[in-house]
């Protein structure tokens, strides 16, 4: 009798392994699909970062073949100058007058919402609403004049110039990507070292607002 029983044992021993391991085979397809899933969610974060445009600094070098215009606004006009130089910043204290270059160094289109420049030491500031988009490698002039009468004027005549240390002025950019997913806000502190009177960037920040 028991050995007539026992190839019945052996089947119904079989089946439940085969039983478990089909359960173990669909908890491991379930743990697997889940693992996919947050890969593919990573993947696709580190995909719409990946595409992200980028502002910086431009270096400050010579242009290889000609001069190229950059904004300079004026009294009721919009005027332009001439540069043989790369990172040119021009910031008139008598009149407020500044051009700022910046460069996109990102994956994708950058959209200028505003940028400002402000005195550090009375926190008065410039606003201005922007409208530029700038390609992935390519620069754009940021400028801007704030009227005689405002308080960010004011405080710009009491700013000392030629400056030879650090400067107590600030610039920044607000921007988005083509899709307007994603806002960053760009800034630098602009100044001079050393024998040289000229504007440079010292310091640079790229931060993410949301």
């Amino acid at each position: 009798m028991c050995e007539a029983a026992t190839p019945d044992w052996i089947a119904a021993i079989g089946a439940l392994i085969a039983a478990v391991g089909t359960v173990g085979a669909l908890v491991y397809a379930a743990r697997a699909a889940r693992a996919a899933s947050a890969s593919a969610q990573v993947a696709n974060v580190a995909t719409q970062n990946d595409v992200l445009p980028l502002l910086l600094d431009v270096p400050y070098e010579n242009y290889t073949d000609h001069e190229h215009e950059f904004p300079w606004p004026l009294d009721g006009d919009d005027g332009t100058r001439k540069t043989p130089t790369r990172g040119h910043i021009g910031l008139d204290p008598k009149s407020g007058t500044f051009t700022v270059p910046v460069r996109n160094v990102g994956r994708g289109v950058a959209r200028i919402e505003s940028y400002e420049i402000a005195i550090d030491s009375t926190g008065e500031r410039y606003v201005q609403h922007g409208t530029e988009a700038v390609p992935v490698g390519e620069d754009v002039w940021l400028a801007g004049k704030p009227v005689p009468d405002s308080a960010f004027f004011q405080a710009l005549q009491r700013t000392p110039s030629p400056l030879h240390d650090y400067a107590p002025v600030l610039f920044s950019a607000t921007y988005t990507d083509n899709a307007g997913s994603q806002r960053q806000r760009f800034e630098m502190v602009l100044g001079a070292r050393g024998e040289s009177s000229a504007w440079r960037v010292i310091r640079t920040m790229n931060q993410r607002t949301r």
